[in-house]
């Protein structure tokens, strides 16, 4: 009876609270995921384990994440840590137990696809890119967010 406890309890942790994990992407395959649902609002939040501003903005998008999962709003983080760095990425993800989806951009020149976002982003971060796909509106905000103005600016795109 022991053994099949066990077994029910290993088979639980390996796969019903699995952990997330980052995946690497090119951001034209980013993009290619954002335009491809018509329909969807997504967040895109830029940052990385190494920026304290990122860092801590982080719980906010956690809450939001958790407060609005059930509503037609996808919440990206993308993490501007060097491609090489996923499996420090992997344990930051782990260790803050983070839940929406994670990407690190395998683009090494990533003054690349800045430009692709918004002509007058620089590349700081934090940044967060509000993308509406039925209406067509974009908004970039440069500066660490909190869940209440996370929220007003996706009223004001949506």
């Amino acid at each position: 009876m022991k053994s099949i406890l066990f077994s029910f309890f290993l088979f639980l942790g390996n796969y019903t609270f699995a952990q997330q994990k980052a995946e690497l992407i090119s951001f034209s395959q980013l993009e290619q995921r954002i335009n491809a649902e018509d329909n969807s609002t997504f967040i895109i939040n830029f940052w990385a384990t190494w920026c304290g501003p990122c860092l801590a903005e982080l719980p906010d998008f956690q809450r939001f994440y958790e407060n609005n999962s059930d509503k037609n709003v996808k919440l990206l983080m993308v993490s501007f840590d060097f491609p090489n760095e996923i499996k420090k990425v992997n344990r930051f993800i782990e260790k803050k137990n983070l839940k929406p989806a994670v990407y690190l951009i395998s683009d090494t020149d990533q003054n690349a696809f800045i430009n692709n976002v918004s002509k007058n982003w620089e590349g700081t971060i934090p940044a967060t890119w509000f993308v509406n796909n039925k209406n067509g509106k974009k908004l970039l905000i440069e500066k660490p967010l909190n869940e209440l103005e996370i929220n007003r600016y996706l009223k004001e795109i949506n």
